[in-house]
C-alpha cells in the first residue's frame, strides 16, 4: 500500500464520518428532536472526561487530516511524533478496522433511530434500544470510535495515535460506566436482562453465530 492511497482511505473515512454524523443530526433537527443534551447532574469528574473526550476527539481529526494531507502543523509533542509502523500487512489491517468502525457507526445511527442523543437524556430516553447493532454491542457508537482510532493508528503508523486511542478508550469507558448507572435507574429489569446477555463492547459469539448462518447458507 503506497503513501497516497493510504492517505486517501483515511481521508475518505474521515469524510464518512463526518457526512453520516451531521446528516443524522439534521434529520433530526427537521423533526424537531432535541439531539445535544446537557445532564444537569453530571458532577465534575464527568464533566471534565467529557472535555477530555473531546480535546482529544478533535486532535485525533486534526492529526489524521495533517499527516494525510503533509502538511507542517501538528501539536507541539515532538518526543511523540515517532513514525513506528510501516509494514504494509498491519496498514491493510488498519483499512479493515477503520471500514469495520465506520459500518458498526452506520448501524448504529440506524438502529438508534429517533433515539438518539449526545449526552445522557433524563427527561425524554426514549425507549430501550436492543435490535439491530444493539444485539451485538451496548455501545456500538463508543466501539467505532474506538475501532477509528485504532485503525488510524495502524494505517498511518505514529506514535501519536497509539496514544489518542488509549486516551479516547479509557474516556470513553469512563462515560459508558457512567450511562450504564443512568440506564439501570431509567429502564430498571428490562436493562439489566439485556445487559446479561449482549457484551458491553462486542458479543463475539452472536457474531461467530450470525457468520456462520450466512456461511452455512
Amino acid at each position: 500500500m503506497n503513501f497516497e492511497t493510504q492517505n486517501v482511505i483515511q481521508l475518505a473515512a474521515l469524510f464518512l464520518l463526518a457526512v453520516m454524523g451531521i446528516g443524522r443530526i439534521i434529520v433530526m433537527k427537521l423533526k424537531n428532536i432535541q439531539v445535544f443534551v446537557l445532564d444537569s447532574k453530571m458532577t465534575l469528574t464527568q464533566h471534565l472526561n467529557g472535555i477530555f473526550f473531546v480535546i482529544c476527539f478533535f486532535i485525533w481529526v486534526f492529526e489524521s487530516i495533517s499527516y494525510s494531507l503533509s502538511l507542517n502543523y501538528h501539536i507541539p509533542l515532538s518526543t511523540i511524533d515517532v513514525l513506528t509502523i510501516q509494514h504494509t500487512d498491519i496498514k491493510i489491517a488498519g483499512v479493515i478496522i477503520l471500514v469495520f468502525g465506520l459500518i458498526v457507526y452506520a448501524l448504529a445511527l440506524y438502529s438508534f433511530n429517533n433515539s438518539w442523543r449526545i449526552g445522557i437524556d433524563r427527561e425524554t430516553p426514549g425507549e430501550l434500544i436492543t435490535s439491530g447493532i444493539f444485539k451485538y454491542s451496548r455501545n456500538p457508537i463508543y466501539l467505532s470510535i474506538d475501532l477509528l482510532v485504532a485503525g488510524t493508528f495502524l494505517l498511518q503508523g505514529h506514535f501519536i495515535f497509539l496514544v489518542l486511542f488509549v486516551a479516547i478508550a479509557i474516556s470513553l469507558h469512563i462515560q459508558i460506566l457512567q450511562e450504564e448507572g443512568v440506564l439501570i435507574q431509567t429502564y430498571g429489569n428490562s436493562y439489566l436482562q439485556y445487559r446479561t446477555k449482549v457484551s458491553r463492547y462486542l458479543s463475539i459469539k452472536l457474531f461467530l453465530s450470525l457468520w456462520l448462518t450466512f456461511f452455512r447458507k
